[in-house]
């Protein structure tokens, strides 16, 4: 069983994610690394498929569900999105002239 802040608990209850979609996230998703060590990972419709062909069962409603996981393995907090690149973290740029 994975280990989650007080956050995660809080977000995957007003998201209606079951700890069940969590696992499955984290088992067949495609992982995004950010920054300070932590990892999201995102259970998209290429990740589903490629596991229903595995014979796994994952529901329709678990496809789109992200998990953030900071580097001791604690599930930082969930969401539901379609679009992976929104869990890319970029790098904030510098000002013009400030060196």
């Amino acid at each position: 069983m994975t280990d989650f802040s007080p956050h995660a608990r809080r977000r995957c209850a007003q998201r209606s994610i079951p700890d069940d979609h969590i696992e499955l996230a984290l088992n067949w998703g495609t992982p995004i690394v950010q920054e300070d060590g932590r990892v999201a990972w995102h259970l998209g419709w290429r990740d589903a498929e490629a596991a229903r062909a595995l014979g796994a069962t994952i529901p329709d409603s678990a496809v789109g569900v992200a998990v953030v996981v900071a580097e001791d393995g604690t599930v930082v907090t969930a969401v539901r999105s379609p679009n992976r690149h929104r869990l890319r973290v970029r790098r904030t740029r510098r000002p013009r002239g400030v060196r």
